[in-house]
């Protein structure tokens, strides 16, 4: 309009000039004829019209050039104008709205900005799977508020997707275009690929558009997908963050249980336990009374291993950590592997013989590879399948894409255990550290394997790492940070030597434990006053202060704790030794530096060994420390 305007202002010009110049030639000078001056003038007056008549075409050229530049300055100022508004509007919905509602208002505003009535946004997940999160309009068969978003695997798109998600820059693709996973397609395409710094991040696609996509629509979708990308980013990141969330709450949630049940159902266990041993030890061996008796104490330690299980889940182990080279660790559980693998699966193994050692609790470090290795026997039954375990030192300045950031710039010990079973799928591999989650069927499992394998390896300070999809194996990461040697171990008594006799006192708050103790500790030699009261106990002893040689008391008690009990006795006897009891998961050497007076902390439900050899230790050294 702009342009048509300008060249009939200066097409009127040039005629009104023409004609003036023919009444000014002839009514002021008389040379001719206004008609003769009009139609037909002599050179001279012909020259000076062109001449004039081509200045003043100059002139309006470039005013219209002026102003064509002028009008194309102000339209881009408007639509920078309006390109920042609806930046600031998306970063508004993401700030403000819920996910994942916020990716489809996003979507419907950037569809109505452009103009085109369908619109698609998809983002790549952690497994490269892409999650189309919003549609427009919103499908028909979903909630158009909420749906769970379909994952469509990179390798299974059809045409023309592979390559827009390769592609670095937006693209237009003509026809009709769709995706029959999500019976979505349009008629005509502005596809996006929305790249991180190394990563694809996601995808935005804008269709069905009334007039054909141009250069600055490709423009402007590539700047929106520069601007969208850190929002992405971030926010991948988050939903990362608070899934460790959850997962820590869920741990916590379980360590709350095994807190609660654990003592009673030790001392339960501890029950049964020690009246068994003790029947067992009054029938004739190999009699079929000795047999159901040696069934109730093989059922008994598997209730208490299961315990311990459940509370290693969400208690740090205490026991006592050393420096553990990792190439003796997996040499020996390769080996105890190989014995129970079928014929049909062959374990490999390459181990870095410079990868220094590690600070580890050794039979805990057994377990994590015993667990995983097992694990990884189960998913190759039935096929020839092999299992490969490296181990690798990783520097602390080297970049590894896998790497942790809380383990980046230390030194790490990487085990990497690779099978070629059938893997898993997103859902199972997102809850195969969960408590309780087992693919097993019932009766082969409890569900409790990897959470406390994660559990160990987090309370060495090491953490795991999981890829595995659908028919294509899984590889396994377990990273330590590497330690310098430190000094061996301090070795234990075993407690052989002459069995002292003494006089004892056992306190515990459970009836049928106190009475297996004295019956037990009484066949022994001792003479033994049992207590289920911890006040009348320290009445007890503060009566006759000098008539026993050891107390021996349950800690979690009502009114009077062992702790607490073992404090009282110290200020009227100091010389005393007392054996704390307890089925939680208690510091041993916390207990003791707190209270001098303890000599040792058994861990219910225990053996009668068990209790013996620390009696036994305790009457023959008083400065005797550690867990039985």
């Amino acid at each position: 309009m702009r342009t048509r305007s300008t060249l009939i202002v200066s097409a009127a010009a040039a005629v009104l000039f023409w004609v003036l110049d023919a009444l000014i030639d002839a009514f002021v000078f008389g040379e001719a004829e206004f008609l003769e001056s009009l139609v037909q003038p002599n050179g001279y007056e012909l020259y000076m019209r062109i001449s004039i008549l081509a200045a003043l075409l100059l002139a309006s050229v470039l005013a219209f050039s002026h102003s064509r530049r002028m009008a194309q300055a102000q339209d881009n100022i408007l639509a920078g104008q309006r390109a920042l508004e609806v930046r600031n509007r998306i970063a508004e919905i993401f700030l403000t709205g819920r996910l994942p509602q916020a990716y489809g208002t996003v979507l419907s505003l950037l569809c109505t900005e452009s103009g085109c009535r369908r619109g698609l946004l998809g983002i790549v997940g952690p497994r490269g799977e892409l999650e189309i999160v919003a549609v427009h309009p919103p499908s028909r068969r979903r909630d158009p508020d909420f749906f769970p978003p379909p994952c469509l695997p990179l390798a299974g798109l059809p045409h023309p997707w592979p390559d827009i998600l390769l592609a670095r820059a937006p693209r237009v693709i003509p026809g009709l275009t769709g995706l029959p996973a999500i019976d979505w397609s349009a008629d005509g395409i502005l596809a996006a690929p929305i790249r991180g710094s190394q990563d694809n991040l996601g995808l935005l696609v804008l269709g069905d558009r009334d007039r054909d996509f141009e250069e600055i629509d490709l423009e402007q979708v590539g700047a929106l997908t520069t601007f969208l990308a850190p929002i992405l980013q971030s926010l991948a990141q988050a939903a990362e963050r608070e899934q460790q969330a959850i997962q820590a709450q869920k741990m916590e949630a379980l360590g709350a249980l095994a807190g609660g049940i654990s003592h009673d159902f030790n001392n339960i266990l501890q029950a049964i336990m020690g009246f068994a041993a003790m029947a067992r030890e009054a029938v004739e061996p190999g009699s079929t009374p000795a047999q159901d008796l040696d069934r109730v104490l093989r059922a008994a330690q598997r209730g208490r291993d299961l315990v311990k299980r459940i509370e290693m889940v969400s208690f740090p182990a205490e026991e006592s950590f050393r420096t553990l080279p990792l190439q003796d660790a997996i040499t020996e559980a390769v080996g105890l592997l190989e014995h129970t693998a079928p014929a049909n699966i062959s374990i490999l193994t390459d181990l870095d013989p410079d990868c220094g050692p590690i600070l580890a609790h050794p039979p805990q470090i057994q377990q994590v590879l015993l667990n995983l290795g097992t694990n990884a026997i189960h998913a190759m039954e039935g096929d020839n399948g092999e299992l490969t375990i490296t181990l690798n030192r990783v520097s602390g300045d080297e970049s590894v894409p896998w790497l942790p950031e809380d383990l980046a710039g230390h030194d790490l010990a990487v085990v990497r255990m690779t099978d070629t079973g059938g893997g898993m799928d997103g859902d199972t591999l997102q809850r195969a550290f969960d408590p309780f989650y087992t693919t097993k069927s019932v009766g082969k499992g409890t569900g409790l394997g990897l959470s406390v394998v994660h559990s160990i390896i987090k309370n060495h300070g090491g953490r795991i790492l999981v890829e595995s999809n659908p028919g294509k194996g899984t590889v396994i990461r377990i990273c330590f940070p590497v330690c310098d040697p430190g000094p061996a171990d301090r070795a234990l008594e075993d407690g052989n030597g002459e069995d002292l006799k003494g006089r004892l006192m056992f306190v515990d708050d459970e009836e049928d434990i106190t009475l297996f103790a004295k019956a037990f500790l009484e066949a022994r030699g001792h003479l033994v006053a049992a207590f289920t009261d911890p006040e009348t106990a320290l009445e007890e002893f503060a009566s006759r202060p000098g008539e026993y040689d050891l107390v021996i008391s349950d800690l979690v008690m009502p009114r009077l704790t062992g702790d607490r009990l073992a404090a009282r006795i110290r200020e009227i006897r100091k010389d005393v030794p007392v054996i704390l009891i307890s089925g939680y998961a208690e510091n041993e050497y916390d207990l003791r530096s707190a209270n001098p007076a303890v000599a040792g902390l058994i861990r219910k439900p225990f053996t009668s060994q068990i209790l013996a050899r620390a009696v036994a230790r305790a009457l023959r050294d008083t400065t005797f420390s550690g867990e039985v």
